[in-house]
């Protein structure tokens, strides 16, 4: 349900900071542990040189669309992360720093996900899915 709102809500938010592509990524979690959207957008150059991000808690934690940063990059394979600060945990006592790090493999359109809890000792979550060229418009 959250990413058919986070869906519409892109539909209204503004593109174009980058001259290059919307791609709409669909992931799967591979644990029950959360923290893996099922949506994904990614605004890209067309080198890949610069992504923004935005997901649920991008949007929600962030207000919008973030900046990642760009860690490595050939043409088989693009490697980002991006942090979301302040999320609070389940018990509202506590907030937490989660670090994405994706995979994207622009020939196959593959993106592997893992979000490292800063403080939390636990398994990352993890997800993978499949991006293709989004056709909301900038």
């Amino acid at each position: 349900m959250r990413h058919k709102i986070l869906a519409a809500l892109l539909a209204l938010w503004p593109f174009g900071a980058f001259a290059g592509t919307i791609l709409e990524c669909e992931l799967v979690a591979n644990s029950a542990a959360g923290w893996i959207s099922p949506v994904m957008f990614l605004e890209t150059e067309s080198d890949y040189s610069k992504i923004n991000v935005i997901d649920v808690y991008t949007n929600d934690y962030s207000g919008g669309w973030i900046a990642a940063r760009v860690t490595s990059h050939s043409p088989e394979r693009v490697r980002f992360e991006w942090t979301v600060k302040n999320i609070p945990l389940s018990n509202r006592r506590l907030k937490v720093s989660a670090n994405y790090q994706a995979t994207y493999t622009p020939r196959t359109g593959k993106l592997r996900l893992a979000v490292y809890l800063l403080g939390v000792d636990m398994d990352p979550p993890r997800g993978t899915g499949k991006c293709k060229p989004s056709k909301k418009r900038k």
